[in-house]
């Protein structure tokens, strides 16, 4: 089991370097300006962090790659 002091270091360092915006809203909008900006930055999706209660921009994992590949063949 973690102790308090191993959790709040994970925290401090999960979301140390990612910009944390309030809603998801904005996370989307600000994804919209950075694709404009940088094309490759259409690979980066939204998600709520469990850690800041925030959303941040970041790479989608293998799950929700998986979920959307699955939701394509399933149209």
């Amino acid at each position: 089991m973690s102790s308090k002091r191993h959790l709040r270091r994970k925290l401090e360092n999960t979301c140390k370097r990612k910009k944390p915006y309030p809603t998801l809203a904005i996370a989307l909008d600000n994804r919209r300006y950075l694709i404009e900006r940088h094309p490759a930055a259409i690979k980066l999706s939204a998600y709520h962090c469990d850690f800041c209660g925030r959303y941040h921009l970041g790479h989608p994992n293998h799950k929700i790659i998986q979920s959307i590949r699955a939701r394509r063949e399933g149209v």
